[in-house]
């Protein structure tokens, strides 16, 4: 755990000096691209504050398969967009999609949903997942972070 506590503690500095300490949400940056680039220009769009558009632009390239466009709608419905379905299960199947498909993150952030939603029972399983992770995966501990920062 002395690894994962080191990028806790790199992450921490890093959000503090990005983010002045307040007035941040989870998540704390939009999405990089991992595969091809097929979904840039969905995540300029992100970027640029056009959620809309850019959800719009990478609906039919995650229905292709692209795990980059998979995680950029999981990450804008966490961000930005209303859910039909409860919040939590929306993000679930982005992200479980986007984690099949082979997107490096999304399983971690997966493993974030039952912090922030439901029962003492599922926020202390979401947190031991990620802890058994952060020990073996920097990302993890990122994750981790985030969660530790707003007091999950």
């Amino acid at each position: 755990m002395k690894k994962a506590s080191f990028y806790l503690a790199v992450y921490f500095i890093h959000i503090m000096m990005a983010h002045g300490a307040v007035g941040w949400q989870l998540p704390a940056a939009a999405p990089e691209i991992t595969g091809d680039g097929s979904a840039a220009a969905a995540v300029r769009l992100l970027r640029d504050g056009c959620p809309a558009a850019a959800v719009d632009l990478a609906r039919p390239l995650a229905e292709e398969g692209d795990a980059d466009a998979w995680f950029l709608l999981a990450y804008a419905m966490e961000a930005r967009e209303p859910a039909k379905l409860s919040r939590a299960q929306a993000m679930d199947h982005h992200y479980r999609k986007a984690a099949e498909a082979g997107h490096p993150e999304a399983g971690f952030r997966r493993m974030l949903i039952p912090l922030t939603s439901g029962g003492e029972t599922q926020r202390s399983d979401g947190r031991a997942a990620l802890e058994g992770a952060a020990e073996k995966d920097p990302r993890a501990a990122r994750i981790l972070g985030e969660a530790w920062l707003r007091g999950l």
